[in-house]
């Protein structure tokens, strides 16, 4: 074992990934780590250190973005195991230090990742994913039962959703198979990962039909059934160098959306999609 992979295999487990195996298959395993899970174990026990764009892949897939002292509890664990010594990470990393400060005050950010990651995060798997957006019935039956603690008939869900009864019977059945909902022996359906604590796996790392998946399907319900609570965009010019580091801010700003979420119902309790994008447009 090396730093590197005492602190990668602490945090993973962390990340609610309990093994090994399960993080990677259950991030799409060969096809997106880019090698075999044979050659991605060498990692894990300390026999290689992982190149600088791996390590990268490695930190998305850990689905941790909001505690920036995991990434950089891990990139200093990383930085020791290749320079051999902690003195030499000090002496590197030393002149980019930031001065200490006094801790902040407890946010939204930090209470969702409390919420998220400490108790009891589920990791969906690709191919849960896959199954989940393999259509609106299934995607929104998810949707459902993930936010809520009750086990809900399968007309009951239908009329929810002013969908056919047939085709979420048939979508409820597909995920009962995949793992997502189980079906109780009064024929209702309960989802096995209920609360904020399901994790889809890394945009990043999903096929670009699903990705248009995701937005196809909350854009056309918000234009059925729904109305936009809040907008805000702004366009300035960049350079994208320095712009990177304003991007995980922007994910923390949609994450923290889950310090709000609810399994009971209220007289306002609502399905809501956060959603934040920033674009490159051209060269200027």
């Amino acid at each position: 074992m090396s730093i590197f992979s005492e602190t990668f295999a602490r945090i993973r487990r962390e990340a609610g990934f309990t093994s090994a195996y399960q993080f990677f298959h259950k991030n799409g395993g060969a096809r997106v780590f880019r090698c075999s899970f044979q050659n991605y174990l060498r990692v894990e026990k300390g026999v290689h250190l992982p190149q600088p764009g791996r390590f990268k892949l490695l930190c998305e897939l850990l689905r941790l973005p909001l505690d920036m002292g995991e990434r950089k509890r891990l990139t200093e664990a990383y930085l020791e195991t290749w320079l051999g010594s902690r003195e030499l990470v000090d002496w590197l990393v030393g002149p980019f230090a930031a001065r200490p400060e006094s801790a902040a005050p407890s946010d939204p950010a930090r209470r969702a990742l409390r919420k998220i990651v400490r108790e009891g995060q589920q990791p969906l798997s690709l191919e849960q994913f896959k199954v989940i957006l393999g259509s609106a019935e299934a995607y929104w039956s998810y949707r459902v039962l993930a936010t809520s603690a009750d086990a809900v008939p399968p007309a009951d869900l239908a009329r929810l959703l002013k969908m056919r009864a047939p085709a979420v019977a048939k979508a409820l059945e597909t995920l009962r198979r995949r793992g997502v909902v189980e079906r109780l022996k009064d024929g209702r359906y309960r989802g096995l990962f209920r609360g904020a604590s399901a994790v889809a796996p890394d945009f990043q790392t999903l096929p670009a039909e699903l990705k248009d998946r995701v937005f196809d399907y909350n854009e056309a319900m918000a234009a059925r059934r729904g109305h936009l609570l809040d907008a805000r965009f702004c366009g300035p010019r960049v350079d994208l160098r320095g712009f990177q580091g304003y991007l995980p801010s922007l994910r923390e700003a949609v994450w923290s959306a889950n310090a709000y979420a609810t399994n009971e119902k209220t007289d306002k309790s609502a399905l809501v999609f956060v959603v934040a994008k920033a674009y490159k447009l051209f060269d200027f």
